[in-house]
């Protein structure tokens, strides 16, 4: 081999190991300008991440359910009672078993021949649905939300025809977020003028003068208090 011919084919060497080292480093992680590259790190989120409003747990002594956290929720609406419910008046949450709807319970003015009832709606953690009882019977489950009236005009009878709940206020809601009871265990008819707490209602025109009947949530139920 003369001189020339040794001197082309070191030239074709060095150019096919610098293909080959070239073929080598494309294979792996190739870097693109601009474009940041993965370090497999898994994505935790957002440390800031929003957490809502402080829960609401009303009084020391509150034992609502725990559904009552004052978190947001979405913005809740009104619901009079209708003469086609057949004097089912109370709306019961969570009274469903398997495929059935949630039942009603009678209230004092249009169920009073079927027998006066209210609402046990249970716990959460009770693991058992809500039911309709008797009235003057004490709810089976404890710490359960006693519905004893929604509304004054279907559910109280003319000797105390406020529906009130003893105790309670409206917390009223972050901006689109619903409004939410504070502080509310039970309702109750009472006589005109002796509510301490939440003035129930479905309507404007149940209020005093100067008030109006605005919806929050209470459990698993979507109410109305005058403020």
């Amino acid at each position: 081999m003369n001189r020339n011919h040794a001197l082309a084919f070191i030239s074709i060497f060095v150019v096919a190991a610098g293909g080959a080292l070239f073929a080598c480093s494309s294979s792996s992680t190739t870097i693109t300008p601009g474009v940041t590259t993965d370090s497999g790190v898994h994505d935790t989120g957002s440390v800031n991440s929003d957490t809502g409003p402080v829960t609401d747990s009303g009084t020391v002594d509150d034992t609502a359910p725990a559904a009552d956290t004052g978190l947001c929720s979405k913005i809740g609406s009104l619901h009079p009672p209708s003469e086609d419910a057949g004097g089912k008046t109370i709306y019961c949450p969570f009274s469903s078993v398997g495929d059935a709807g949630n039942e009603s319970c009678y209230g004092g003015n249009w169920g009073a021949e079927a027998g006066v009832q209210h609402c046990c709606e249970t716990p959460a953690s009770a693991g058992t649905p809500s039911t309709c009882q008797a009235e003057g019977t004490a709810c089976p489950v404890a710490k359960s939300m006693d519905w004893g009236c929604q509304d004054p005009v279907s559910d109280c009878p003319t000797a105390t025809p406020v529906c009130c709940a003893p105790g309670a206020s409206i917390g009223l809601g972050t901006t689109g977020c619903g409004n939410y009871a504070k502080s509310m265990k039970n309702t109750t008819c009472v006589a005109a003028g002796a509510c301490t707490g939440i003035v129930m209602c479905t309507s404007d025109g149940e209020c005093p003068t100067g008030q109006k009947c605005t919806a929050f949530g209470k459990a698993g139920a979507q109410v109305g208090g005058c403020m």
